[in-house]
């Protein structure tokens, strides 16, 4: 789990943090880290704290990154868009393993709940990843699976408000897919 104090506003009752395991194919090691930083109250306007919390958390992240040489995967929930990515300190450390699903969004935005609670609501954004360390001998492919999410209503048998990430893996010397 991330320290109590990296958390900023209600996350700090929760339990995010980094789960992190091993593959082995053919001999070679791959380094899987899942996470789920800091989410922004208000996804498409996050605050200084919220920024700072997930730099913080990804900086923890990298150190484990950085002692596994070779082939290291980090996926999951980064609750940041595009923009916060590119402005990153850690993206010249990745590539990120792009789905291309004419112009699909991993999360569908919040505008039932942002009306709820009173909020300006934010639109549909990219907020999960899976990213590839660039030394790593991995390529990938994501797509996006549907979970059932309409931001304009409640709807209890979506699985989740973000779609979820299918990311298939081939080594460069080997010429199967990991899944």
């Amino acid at each position: 789990p991330f320290p109590k104090q990296m958390l900023v506003g209600r996350t700090k009752i929760s339990e995010k943090g980094v789960f992190s395991f091993d593959i082995q194919i053919e001999g070679k090691k791959i380094k899987v880290y899942a996470t789920h930083l800091q989410h922004s109250e208000q996804p498409q306007y996050p605050t200084p704290e919220e920024i700072k919390a997930r730099k913080a958390e990804m900086e923890l992240i990298i150190k484990k990154v950085d002692q596994n040489f070779g082939n290291v995967i980090v996926t999951g929930d980064l609750n940041l868009d595009h923009t916060e990515y590119a402005h990153s300190s850690w993206k010249g450390i990745f590539q990120d393993v792009f789905f291309d699903e004419n112009g699909s969004r991993t999360w569908g935005g919040d505008e039932f709940c942002a009306k709820m609670v009173g909020k300006r609501d934010s639109g549909p954004l990219n907020l999960d990843y899976t990213l590839i360390t660039k030394k790593s001998k991995i390529n990938g492919k994501t797509s996006l699976l549907e979970t059932g999410y309409d931001d304009t209503k409640f709807t209890i048998d979506a699985l989740s408000d973000h779609r979820g990430l299918l990311s298939r893996f081939a080594m460069n010397t080997i010429n199967e897919e990991i899944e």
